[in-house]
This record gives structure tokens, sequence and C-alpha cells, in this order.
């Protein structure tokens, strides 16, 4: 089903104010370099899916998701601050995999070329 554009409008705003909140929000604490991928909602706007991508190892990544998820209420707080609409939608933080994807298919194509060579 196509997105309106109300919807869009609203994934767009999440997703530059969220990147700002969690920019300063993570700034003083020990975390890898965390970042937001994508922003998905779904069509009446009550769950927003946030994409996050972390630069480390699988605990690191653990450590972060964890540490928002339960920080999802204070987010939300900041959130709702910075957007005008009439309810916020719920936040689930989610691993983007993408980066890992495209690593395993890079190894992939190094290995062909190293195959292709030695033959």
């Amino acid at each position: 089903m196509k997105k309106s554009l109300r919807v869009k409008r609203v994934e767009e705003t999440i997703f530059k104010q969220l990147s700002l909140i969690l920019e300063n929000y993570l700034r003083d604490l020990d975390f890898p370099i965390t970042t937001i991928v994508g922003v998905n909602s779904d069509p009446g706007l009550q769950l927003v899916k946030v994409k996050v991508s972390v630069y480390g190892d699988k605990l690191q990544k653990e450590k972060v998701l964890d540490y928002l998820t339960q920080k999802k209420k204070h987010i939300r707080y900041l959130l709702a601050g910075k957007i005008r609409i009439k309810y916020m939608p719920d936040l689930e933080f989610l691993e983007d995999t993408s980066i890992d994807m495209l690593n395993k298919i890079e190894k992939i194509i190094e290995a062909e070329k190293k195959s292709d060579q030695d033959n």
C-alpha cells in the first residue's frame, strides 16, 4: 500500500529530529558511533520502526539497542517536544543489518576474484 503524503512527512520529521536527539543523548555515554538509517511508520502513525546502525561488534550493538529500548519513553518525550503532532507514535528500535550484508557480499566477491585468479 502506498504511503500518504502526511505519513511520509511525519517520517521525515521524526527521522531528522530523532537523529539530533540521539546525537546529543548518546554523546556523553561510552557508546560506539550510532546513526539512524531509516524510519518506517504504519499508515495510522501508531508505531514507528527506527532502524539504527551501530559501528561496533555484536555485543556493543546489543548494548546500544537495549539502552535505546529502555530509554524509549524518555526519547519519545523529547521527540514530542520537537514535533507538533496530535499523538506521538510508539518507537521500536531495530538493528540495521544492511552494512553486515554489504560486508558479506564484498567477501563473496573477493573470494570469487581470488578463485578466478588461481584458475
